[in-house]
């Protein structure tokens, strides 16, 4: 592509410098940054050396599109994607006419940059991480952006819950979890400077509270494909899948179907053969290799339930074997720092991951009545409406987190109100006394792990929990069942041989050896 010249005469215009003001000033009024107007005008500069220097937008046509789809076709998909974005930008700017400048919109404004910064500090003091903080604030400008084509200039007390389902609306399509990132943003940021309630809170919480399986129909709202995956999370149900695995499962499709709307396929569900999943593996180059598989092989079954052909089974792709997972592991000196700072609901965490081997999806799915004196009911993975059900016998370092914990709760719960729908562990501050999310219980343990100076995740706890067995001499059948596997060979692999503490330990031997 590089080796094209502008050879004719329109790049050469005083009409392509109209033109290319004209694109700059219609994505001004659209709300776009200088770095994204910039962008846009270079790609389709570069799209116009494409198509020889002669073809200016006023002439586009299918049979333009079609030849500069074909001339680059050796581009990978998502790079031809944004050069073909662009240029259906510039076509829709000079068709358009040159728009007159307006008034500053509030996003592009310095106010909203200081309220952007206040509500980052904000984040930040609630024990945030520095890099969601600033993701969270690039979601806020994004939804801005598109709010402003539809309602015009609004201020943060403007955005209501219609605002928001309108939002969700134009994203339609577009992966899930990318959606709802946009959407809490947006809404904890209205929250954060009016004072108000979090639209968005108000629109999904007691729809999610009342009746799951609704919820999850918001998620494939607006899709193309919205009747087949509304059968196909029906049919999960069917199966006695919980609420959290449909909601994966019909993520990870749509996550799959918008790779490929956006890559230029409109091609029909039931026609995708191998050939199109080794199209849909070069979309994903972005993505870690155990997730892409992950998603394409749920899109893979959601094609048989349709289809009664599997053709991820069929393309039988060959996966990189060699990606190291890197599993974090903590020994007794660092458990003794991270409870040496630990508040009480931090060290409760603590204790249920380490002294029972919970994971945060567990600890956080806690209820009152799941706990008895002696022993916890613990919801883990599996199949079915409530997964894997066991009674656990409760360790005294449990007991007592508990006990200390229980005051702080009941406080939490006399200022702000009971809103914990019988969860143990509940929210401290934002959104006080709701019941705190599995994100939420591994963000507390990193937060922790900072202020002790550990690197650590909440799964680490369930590691130590393994090895601290192990090393007592626990039989290797029994770790396993307290750890709830179903296989030895997960005990093994993910745990007690991924102990770093055997490599070094074999490496000292050849040290004193040699």
């Amino acid at each position: 592509m590089s080796d094209h010249e502008a050879t004719g005469t329109y790049m050469n215009s005083w009409e392509h410098q109209t033109d290319i003001e004209t694109l700059r000033i219609f994505l001004e009024n659209q709300g776009s940054s200088p770095a994204t107007i910039d962008r846009y005008v270079q790609y389709s500069n570069h799209c116009l050396k494409v198509l020889g220097g002669r073809i200016s937008p006023r002439d586009d046509c299918t049979i333009v599109q079609e030849e500069l789809e074909s001339r680059m076709s050796e581009l990978k998909p998502l790079t031809r994607q944004r050069y073909m974005s662009a240029w259906h930008m510039f076509v829709r700017a000079v068709d358009s006419g040159r728009p007159e400048p307006g008034p500053t919109p509030y996003h592009l404004t310095s106010d909203f940059d200081s309220d952007l910064e206040r509500y980052r500090a904000w984040m930040v003091g609630f024990g945030y991480r520095e890099e969601a903080t600033v993701k969270s604030a690039r979601c806020v400008r994004h939804c801005w952006k598109l709010m402003f084509p539809i309602f015009g200039d609004r201020h943060p007390e403007d955005v209501d819950e219609d605002v928001i389902e309108r939002l969700d609306f134009e994203m339609a399509g577009k992966n899930y979890a990318h959606r709802k990132f946009n959407l809490c943003s947006l809404g904890r940021f209205v929250h954060f400077i009016t004072g108000g309630p979090d639209p968005y809170r108000q629109l999904t919480v007691p729809e999610r509270q009342t009746d799951y399986s609704k919820y999850i129909l918001t998620i494939i709202r607006g899709n193309p494909f919205e009747g087949e995956l509304e059968n196909y999370a029906r049919s999960l149900y069917q199966r006695g899948m919980r609420d959290t695995t449909v909601s994966n499962k019909v993520d990870y499709c749509m996550a799959c179907i918008s790779r490929l709307l956006g890559s230029g396929w409109n091609g029909r569900l039931e026609n995708i053969i191998p050939d199109d999943m080794y199209y849909l593996r070069d979309l994903f180059e972005d993505v870690n290799q155990s997730t892409a598989r992950t998603y394409m092989s749920t899109f893979g079954n959601f094609i048989h339930f349709l289809t009664g052909s599997n053709p991820y089974e069929a393309a039988k792709i060959v996966w990189n074997k060699g990606q190291k997972v890197n599993r974090v592991f903590i020994q007794t000196e660092e458990w003794r720092r991270l409870k040496s700072v630990a508040e009480p609901d931090e060290m409760l965490v603590l204790a249920l991951g380490a002294a029972m081997g919970l994971r945060r999806a567990e600890i956080a799915n806690l209820k009152l009545n799941d706990i008895s004196e002696d022993s916890i009911l613990v919801r883990g993975k599996g199949h079915g409406p409530n997964g894997k059900v066991d009674t656990m016998p409760m360790p005294r370092i449990v007991r007592e987190a508990m006990e200390a914990y229980m005051p702080m709760r009941q406080r939490i719960i006399d200022e702000y109100g009971d809103n914990s729908h019988g969860h143990l562990l509940i929210r401290r501050f934002t959104y006080a006394s709701e019941p705190i999310p599995p994100d939420t219980i591994g963000d507390m343990v990193y937060r922790l792990g900072k202020r002790a100076d550990v690197e650590v995740t909440t799964h680490s706890l369930r590691r130590l929990f393994a090895t601290t067995m192990n090393d007592n001499g626990v039989k290797l059948d029994t770790i396993r069942r307290m750890m709830r596997h179903q296989s030895l060979d997960t005990t093994l692999k993910c745990y007690i041989n991924a102990d770093p503490r055997l490599v070094k330990s074999a490496t000292d031997c050849i040290d004193e050896a040699l």
